[in-house]
């Protein structure tokens, strides 16, 4: 009687078994924890920028000491004052220009369930350089003396600070919109050149460079592929203010013909580039 107890509790012990090894087995796998956006990330970009500079350039007859003292007006003669404006005219238009852009950029995002808010500053190099030419013939004062107007411009930098706002499509990508400040530097330059042989020809250069803050709007992606990785597109519209320079345009031979001259340009431009950030 107790040896067959004994096998029975043997027998059942065995039965068991399979239900204590195989219990493990059967539980779910941790569920995947999502991803965040949240916290703070640095990286770099690189891309193309393209843009166009308006020049708008102007001789003034009207305003005093814009010849210089002891100078004889060039194209401001009394009684012809169509030169002037021709000139003005000819060295007033707009121009494209094209480059690239690449630097860091550093920022710290907040989430809230699928809304993604955050700030963003970057800093690198902005090449846009290009340049126009107008060509004419004074009429008035110089009958048949043929002229020629360059305006170039470039920039070199670019600073923007702004704001992002976006949704995630899925938890590791997001899109966005963003916009704020831009800053840049704009180098101009104008020429005056022509071919008076009743005198010489009449020339001069004159240029100047400021610091200009505009603003910029742009959208773009962001993808993680990795825990802390993440790349992104990105496009930017930017608009800066214009910049102000002003000169001299003289005879060779000293004769004392002269001119004042004033050139102001703006820039718009755009930026696509693409990027990779690792976040802390």
């Amino acid at each position: 009687m107790k040896t067959l107890f004994r096998t029975k509790r043997l027998m059942g012990g065995v039965a068991m078994l399979p239900v204590v090894v195989a219990g493990p087995a059967l539980a779910a796998p941790p569920a995947p924890v999502p991803y965040t956006w949240a916290g703070f990330y640095v990286g770099a970009n690189l891309g193309g920028a393209w843009g166009r500079f308006g020049s708008s350039t102007a001789v003034d007859c009207n305003v005093p000491g814009f010849t210089p003292p002891g100078s004889f007006s060039y194209l401001c003669s009394t009684g012809f004052p169509g030169d002037g404006a021709l000139v003005g005219a000819t060295g007033t238009g707009s121009f494209d220009a094209s480059g690239f852009t690449g630097g860091l950029q550093a920022g710290y995002n907040w989430q809230v369930s699928s809304v993604v808010v955050g700030l963003e500053s970057d800093f690198g190099a902005f090449r846009l350089q290009g340049s126009r030419q107008g060509s004419g013939v004074l009429v008035d004062s110089w009958p048949g003396v043929p002229f020629t107007v360059t305006n170039t411009a470039s920039t070199d930098w670019l600073f923007t600070f702004r704001g992002r706002v976006g949704v995630t499509v899925l938890p590791n990508l997001l899109t966005y919109v963003t916009g704020g400040l831009a800053v840049t530097r704009i180098a101009t330059n104008t020429t005056y050149v022509d071919g008076n042989t009743l005198l010489t020809p009449v020339a001069g250069s004159y240029g100047g460079s400021a610091v200009k803050t505009g603003y910029t709007v742009g959208i773009g992606a962001e993808y993680a592929f990795a825990n802390n990785w993440t790349v992104k597109a990105e496009y930017l519209y930017l608009n800066f203010g214009s910049v102000f320079s002003s000169g001299t345009i003289r005879d060779g031979m000293g004769l004392g013909y002269s001119q004042g001259l004033s050139t102001r340009t703006d820039l718009t431009a755009n930026i696509a580039r693409l990027g990779v950030n690792r976040k802390f």
